[in-house]
C-alpha cells in the first residue's frame, strides 16, 4: 500500500519478505522442520540455520533487483531484525552495496514499539486482524494460532534490543502505533519522505468511499476541464447519492465528504451533505429533477469539505477543448501526450506526475483516516486515478489508464496483504469520458 505508494511518486519500489522465502523452502522440503513457534527459538541451532538462509537468499534478490534498474528505488527488507548485531551485519550489507558510480546503498531501519496496556491491545488486535488472515496460518483454528503467534513473541523477547542513538545507524521508531515517533539521522531525500509517510500513517482498519462527480454539462459535450455545471442526469445521480450512501453505510455514521472546489463536485455533495432538517452546509441545488427525493440517511449532517488540492488536472491551453480539437489544434502535444501521458504537461497546465505531486496531502489525511472515520471523496477522473493507484500500488504506467466512470461508488478497505474494492453501480445513464479505453478498476 502506502510504502509502493514509492512507485507513485516516480520510484521503483518491491517489498522483499523473508517470511515469504522461510515458507518456499518449507513447501519444498515437506518432511522438514515444521515451522511453529519453537521453530523461532533463537537458541534452536538448526531453525537459525534455516532462517539465515532464508534471510540471505532474500537479501541477495533484493540486490540483485536493485542492481538491475536504472534510477534510484526503495526495497523494503521485511523481517524482524530484533538484535543489533543482526542489524549491523545487515546494515554492513546493503552498504557494501554500490551502483555504477560508487554510491553505496542508503539503508535505515524500521522499528515498532508499543508499552502497557495499550500495547498489548494493540499486539492483540494487530494478531487478530493481520497475522491471523496471513499466510503463516491458512487454515488453522484461530485460537491455535493466535496462541502460537503469542508464542513466537515470547522467543522474539528472549534477545530483542530495541534500536537505539549508539548502533550509528539511521531509523525511525514508531512508538505506540504513533502516539510519539523518534526519527534518528534520516540521511536524504527518500528516507525524509519515508518518515512523513509513517507520521501521519494509521494502522486501524479503515475504509474510503469515493465517486466522480454526476455527469457534467463539459461530459455531454466531450469538452475536458472547466467549471461546468451538472447535466440533469449528473443532478438525478446527485439526488441518488444519498440513498446509495445510506444502503451501505448505518444510519450513525459520523460521514465527511471532500470535494473539489469545482462547482460540479459541490453540487454532487449538495444532496448528500444535507441534514435531516433538510439544510445543506454546501451549494444548494438551483434544479431539482423531475422525481428525485433525496433523503437524508444519516442522523447528523455529514461534514462537507472542499480542497483545492483535489480540483481536476489543470489541462491548460486545452481548457475547454475536446479531445479531436486537442488533436487539430495541437498535433504535436496531442502526439506527446499519447507516447507519455503521465509526465505529459499540457501547455500552461499539468502533468499526472504534477497532479501526485499536488495531493500528496490529501493522501496522507487519508492516511490518518481511523476506524471511527468514515470519508467519502466526490472528485474527478484524473484526481480518482491517484487515490486508486496510491492504494493499489499501480506506477506511473498503469495509473493515467484506470478506468473510474461515471455514477459509480467505490469503496477502498487497505489490509495488511492488500486493499480490497467493491463498488456499487447507479442506474443512472452516462457518457463513457476519456480518449482512450481504460482498465477497470475493481
Amino acid at each position: 500500500m502506502g510504502m509502493c505508494g514509492q512507485s507513485w511518486i516516480g520510484y521503483s519500489s518491491r517489498i522483499f519478505n523473508v517470511g515469504e522465502y522461510r515458507r518456499v523452502m518449507a513447501h519444498e522440503d515437506p518432511n522438514g522442520m515444521k515451522q511453529d513457534a519453537s521453530f523461532f527459538d533463537p537458541f534452536n541451532k538448526e531453525a537459525v540455520r534455516l532462517r539465515e538462509e532464508a534471510a540471505q537468499h532474500c537479501m541477495e534478490d533484493l540486490v540483485r533487483w536493485a542492481q538491475s534498474l536504472s534510477s534510484g528505488c526503495v526495497a523494503i527488507f521485511d523481517a524482524t531484525n530484533t538484535t543489533a548485531a543482526r542489524r549491523k551485519q545487515l546494515y554492513d550489507y546493503f552498504t557494501g552495496v554500490v551502483d555504477e558510480k560508487g554510491n553505496p546503498m542508503q539503508v535505515m531501519f524500521v522499528e515498532s514499539v508499543v508499552t502497557g496496556e495499550f500495547g498489548a491491545d494493540v499486539v492483540k488486535r494487530n494478531v487478530t486482524e493481520v497475522k491471523l488472515t496471513g499466510p503463516d496460518y491458512t487454515g488453522t483454528d484461530p485460537e491455535v494460532a493466535m496462541r502460537d503467534f503469542l508464542e513466537r513473541i515470547k522467543q522474539y523477547e528472549k534477545v530483542y534490543e530495541t534500536m537505539v542513538e549508539d548502533e550509528g545507524v539511521p531509523f525511525v521508531k514508531v512508538i505506540d502505533a504513533g502516539r510519539a515517533f523518534q526519527v534518528h539521522r534520516p540521511h536524504g531525500h527518500i528516507q525524509t519522505r519515508i518518515s512523513y509517510f509513517l507520521m501521519n500513517l494509521n494502522i486501524t482498519p479503515k475504509s474510503i468511499y469515493f465517486t466522480r462527480h454526476g455527469e457534467s454539462e463539459f461530459n455531454v459535450e466531450g469538452k475536458i476541464g472547466g467549471d461546468s455545471n451538472l447535466s440533469e442526469r449528473g443532478w438525478l445521480y446527485a439526488a441518488k447519492l444519498p440513498d446509495v450512501m445510506g444502503k451501505i453505510l448505518p444510519p450513525e455514521t459520523k460521514l465527511q465528504i471532500w470535494t473539489s472546489s469545482l462547482v460540479r463536485t459541490i453540487q454532487t455533495a449538495s444532496f448528500a451533505a444535507m441534514s435531516a432538517s433538510g439544510v445543506s452546509p454546501g451549494i444548494s441545488p438551483t434544479v431539482t429533477p423531475t422525481g428525485a427525493t433525496p433523503r437524508a440517511p444519516f442522523h447528523r449532517a455529514p461534514t462537507l469539505v472542499s480542497w483545492k488540492a483535489l480540483d481536476e488536472l489543470d489541462s491548460g491551453y486545452c481548457d475547454g477543448l475536446t479531445y479531436e480539437e486537442i488533436a487539430e489544434k495541437f498535433p504535436e502535444e496531442y502526439a506527446a501526450r499519447d507516447a507519455d501521458k503521465f509526465y505529459f504537461r499540457y501547455r500552461g497546465g499539468e502533468s499526472y506526475a504534477d497532479l501526485c505531486r499536488r495531493i500528496e496531502p490529501v493522501i496522507m489525511e487519508l492516511e490518518r483516516v481511523g476506524a471511527d472515520d468514515t470519508v467519502l471523496i466526490v472528485g474527478h477522473q484524473a484526481v480518482l486515478r491517484c487515490v486508486y493507484a496510491w492504494f493499489q500500488g499501480y506506477g506511473q504506467e498503469e495509473l493515467p489508464y484506470l478506468k473510474v466512470p461515471l455514477h459509480c461508488v467505490i469503496k477502498l478497505s487497505p489490509r495488511a496483504y492488500g486493499c480490497q474494492v467493491e463498488s456499487w453501480t447507479v442506474d443512472i445513464p452516462a457518457v463513457e469520458t476519456g480518449d482512450k479505453p481504460g482498465r477497470t478498476t475493481w
